[in-house]
């Protein structure tokens, strides 16, 4: 089941801070007051403020969310032919994984996202930065990060998958995003037209 969040949008011509599902009555930045969402009309906001309409955010559901992960788990398993390269093939591997699970999302989705219509966001609504997309992924890019040392990733790669796949599990289910989302400040939603 998706979750809709209202966004609000500071009428202070300087401050413009977008608060999402916010119910304050006054901006927390600069104090102006806030025009509640519901009553957002052309007749509601003086001309002499400029307003742009804002969308309403879609949060993306679990299940979109947990499809979204797995089609992008598939793609990875694509890199376990490089095992198959004597001496080097653990440490490619390794290589190769990271750095898809780290930029998956560099560019606002990852490719089981884009195929689920799901994009990331920052928390406030306005576009996630770099930072935050990369950010966000650091703990899923860790066991091939552990793949690449010598013989020991081959024990300690599958054991930080477990602890960090159970991890971030848990805290989905419970929550409806990730650990990960919330060390970040993102989240992810239905994508915007």
């Amino acid at each position: 089941m998706n979750t809709v969040l209202r966004q609000t949008q500071c009428p202070n011509a300087k401050c413009r801070q977008i608060f999402v599902d916010n119910q304050e009555t006054f901006c927390p930045e600069c104090g102006t007051r806030l025009v509640p969402p519901a009553s957002l009309s052309l007749e509601s906001v003086p001309a002499s403020v400029p307003m742009s309409v804002l969308p309403d955010i879609v949060v993306t559901s679990k299940a979109s969310r947990i499809a979204g992960y797995l089609i992008d788990v598939g793609i990875s398993l694509l890199f376990i032919v490089f095992l198959a390269i004597p001496v080097i093939g653990q440490f490619i591997f390794g290589i190769a994984g990271a750095i898809f699970f780290l930029f998956r999302d560099i560019n606002g989705a990852s490719p089981g996202k884009i195929l689920l219509g799901n994009e990331v966001i920052a928390r406030n609504g306005s576009k996630a930065s770099g930072k935050q997309k990369v950010l966000r992924n650091l703990l899923l890019a860790l066991p091939d990060i552990a793949e690449i040392i010598p013989i020991g990733g081959l024990v300690l790669g599958p054991v930080a998958v477990l602890v960090i796949f159970g991890l971030e599990t848990v805290v989905l289910v419970a929550t409806g995003e990730r650990l990960s989302d919330k060390i970040a400040g993102t989240m992810v939603v239905k994508r915007r037209r």
